[in-house]
C-alpha cells in the first residue's frame, strides 16, 4: 500500500489523502477529512456517551477506543451531520472516571 499525505505543520488540517491498493487496483482520494484523539472527560461520563464534532459532514469514519491502554471493541458508533457518537455497550467497557479512555478517530466526507 502506498499513500500520500498532505497537511499543514499540525497535521490536523489535511488537504488530501490518497490510498492505493496494489491488490485491488483502485485509487481512492479523500478530499475532505479530519482526525484526532479524544480523552474521555467527566462530562462524557455524565452523558454516558462521547460526542465528537469532526467539523466536516461525516460520510465515513474509523474509530478506535483504548481503555487503560487496551483496545476495546464493545461499543456502538453513530453519526449525524458533523458528529460522531460513541456509546459503550456496557458488557466489558463503560465510561468511568477511574479509567483512562482514549478515542482515536478519522472521519471523511
Amino acid at each position: 500500500m502506498s499513500g500520500n499525505f498532505y497537511s499543514d505543520n499540525t497535521g490536523y488540517n489535511a488537504k488530501q489523502l490518497n490510498i492505493q491498493s496494489g491488490t485491488m487496483g483502485k485509487s481512492i482520494a479523500f478530499e475532505s477529512f479530519e482526525f484526532g484523539t479524544h480523552t474521555v472527560s467527566s462530562d462524557d461520563v455524565s452523558a454516558g456517551e462521547v460526542s465528537i464534532d469532526t467539523k466536516i459532514t461525516v460520510g465515513g469514519f474509523i474509530v478506535q477506543v483504548y481503555m487503560n491502554g487496551i483496545l476495546v471493541n464493545d461499543y456502538s458508533v453513530s453519526t449525524s451531520d458533523t458528529i460522531i457518537t460513541i456509546t459503550p455497550n456496557k458488557t466489558n467497557y463503560e465510561l468511568t472516571s477511574e479509567d483512562i479512555i482514549i478515542i482515536n478517530w478519522f472521519a471523511f466526507a
